[in-house]
Parts: structure tokens; sequence; C-alpha cells
């Protein structure tokens, strides 16, 4: 195919003008979430989740509930240019007691995945009570299936024949279906894939099963010509910011727009260097006005990426904390993780933030900050 050619380039043009001109869904897949805990891929800090959700705001995305988008995608309404649903997967204790009260203060709708084994589960889980209060104040139930199967299982199963598989998916999309809608007295019509696994049978028999809805872990905007069994959605990790960025980021729209500045205005320790700076000497000093901040110095611990802890200095006068970072630093980014106590309080508060190194200080003498 000749891309130099008139007619293909136009015809390139005209789809990328209907692209910017239509309506774009980000779909945004939530795992767990904890403020004390560490961020993994699939929990994330609380505050930052809070960031998100108020970026959300700042970029001026309408956060649309799944009848909205069920009704927009079936031609019954028509929606802002720039969309973002909220998905919630596998039904962790902590959409109750951090996410939830987040979302009821911003007034967003959102949607719960859960799998039928986990359900009123221990401690972790959500109780039936805990997932009916958030029905009444904006939340949507779908099915993420009954056992929440690994790929390597569903393979398994695909090798013992046609009938044991066919048998195996049916189950995990009707039983699911079926106590969810008997539980929480509502009609199921939308699917997350558990592990984002999909092969040719299991959309079929998903559609089959009575689900208009089905999303993948594959990123990407939905438009209204997207397939409903095969939906994008951006997995929003924990320990990758990029992911919200790219979620958040829609063609026609301003692309400098990013998730940073917000992370920013939440972060309010005094530390060098700060936090999503761009520095030149590749040997900074880490440092934190514990006075300004308020801070038991006793109580402060720092961890640097590739480093571990660091042993801190303590200038009483200055009230500043601080280590000079004693060997050249080669990559790009740098995440710095603290804990600290506020004076008189016994609550272990953590963050981190970042800093990224100018490359070309690879090739700079380095001078003392």
């Amino acid at each position: 195919i000749n891309m130099n050619s008139p007619k293909i380039t136009l015809t390139l043009l005209l789809s990328f003008l209907s692209l910017a001109l239509s309506t774009q869904v980000a779909v945004l897949g939530y795992h767990d979430f904890s403020e004390e805990l560490p961020e993994t891929e699939m929990r994330i800090k609380t505050s930052k989740f809070e960031a998100q959700m108020k970026a959300l705001q700042r970029l001026n995305i309408k956060v649309i509930s799944l009848q909205e988008f069920s009704d927009w995608k079936s031609g019954k309404i028509e929606l802002p240019k720039y969309c973002a649903l909220i998905t919630i997967d596998d039904g962790w204790r902590s959409v109750y007691t951090d996410a939830f009260p987040i979302l009821k203060e911003l007034n967003y709708p959102f949607s719960i995945y859960l799998y039928k084994n986990y359900v009123g589960k221990g401690d972790r889980s959500l109780s039936i009570a805990m997932i009916q209060e958030m029905q009444k104040n904006g939340a949507t139930i779908g099915s993420h299936s009954v056992s929440h199967p690994l790929p390597s299982q569903y393979k398994v199963k695909k090798n013992q024949g046609d009938e044991v598989y066919t048998t195996f998916l049916s189950s995990e999309f009707t039983d699911s279906k079926e106590f969810l809608e008997k539980t929480f007295n509502t009609t199921i019509e939308s699917y997350v894939y558990p592990g984002g696994y999909v092969d040719s049978l299991i959309p079929v028999m998903g559609k089959k099963a009575g689900y208009q809805y089905l999303f993948t872990v594959k990123p990407g905007k939905v438009s209204r010509e997207s397939d409903n069994t095969l939906l994008p959605r951006y997995v929003i990790l924990g320990n990758h910011d990029q992911y919200f960025k790219l979620a958040t980021t829609f063609i026609g729209k301003n692309r400098g727009e990013s998730l940073q500045g917000t992370l920013i205005q939440n972060f309010k320790l005094p530390v060098t260097p700060e936090p999503e700076s761009l520095i030149k000497t590749r040997l900074p000093v880490i440092s934190i006005n514990y006075k300004k901040a308020k801070i038991n110095p006793n109580s402060i611990k720092i961890k640097l990426s590739g480093f571990g802890k660091i042993p801190l200095s303590i200038d009483q006068a200055s009230g500043i904390a601080s280590w000079k970072i004693n060997r050249k630093l080669r990559l790009p980014r740098y995440t710095v993780f603290i804990e600290y106590k506020i004076l008189n309080s016994s609550q272990v508060l953590k963050k981190q933030w970042a800093f990224n190194i100018d490359q070309s200080a690879l090739y700079l003498p380095q001078l003392t900050p």
C-alpha cells in the first residue's frame, strides 16, 4: 500500500478528524486501595486515587454512569466529547472504606465488578450490606465471573475438550449473573474478563449468557463503533502513573494536560529535590524541612529507589533532615519513599515523590548543588 497516495492520506485525515470530533470514553479500571500499604500494580494509594478523581474535574472529563454509557452506545443519547467510566474489580473492602467516600463526595457514578466466590468472604472482601449501600449512592454492579479463573485455568479446561470447556465458561458467566441479580435485585448487563483473558469462544459465550458489554484490559478509548464484546479499558496501576496520563489524553484535546500538576498540589511536604523536578546534578541532596512540616525528626525514615534506606543528618538549627547522595545517579527517574510522624502524634504517615535526572547531566562535570 502506498501510504503517500493522496487518496489514502485524505482517508486517514478524515478518519482522524471523525474520531477527534466524536465522543471518546476512557474506561478506568481499579482494584485495591490503601494509604498505609505500599503501592503495587493492583493497589493504589488512596490519596493518589483522590488526586486522579479531582484531576478528571480539572481536565473537564465527564464521569458517566454505566447506564449513560449503555444509552450512548446504543444511540439513545449523546455525550460530551471526553468522558470517563469508572470501574472497580474484585470486591476488596477498601472499595467501601477508601474509594467510596471520595466518589460519593464528588458525586461520581461507578461500577463494581464482583466475582461470586469473593462476595462477603472474610474481612478483606466487601460485605453484601456494603455493596447495597454503595448501590444506593451511585454504584452499578457488574459481573467478574464466579471464581476469577487464571489464564492457566482456562487453558486446562480447554485442553479437556470442547464440552468441558463450554460447560465451564457457561457456568462462570451464567452462575455469576444469576447470583448477583438475585442478591442485589438488579439486572447485570456488563462483564469484565478476569485477568483480561479472552479467546475466540469467550466473547461468544458471554453474549449468549446475556451480557451486553464485556470489557478487556487492552488500553484504548471506546467509540460508539467499538465491539461491545471486546471493549478497551485502562487498568490504572498503583505504581505506574503513566497509565492514568494515557487514559486522560484524548485525540483533539490538549495533549499537554496531565495529572502531574494535581499530584504536586496534593504533595505538601517541603522536600528536595522538588516533586517532578528535572535536576542536572547526579549527586543531589535528599532533604526535608521537618520544622516547617511540624514533623518529629526522630520518626523520619527515607528510602530511595536503588539505594534502600538512607542515613539522615539532622540539623537542629535549620530544622532540616538531609543526605547527600554518595554515588552518581544514572537512571532518568528516582522515587523517594518517606515515613514520619507529626509532632505529638503516634500515627505513621507514608508518602512518596519522584524527581528526574536531566540525561545531559551524564556528560557534565558534577558541581556541588
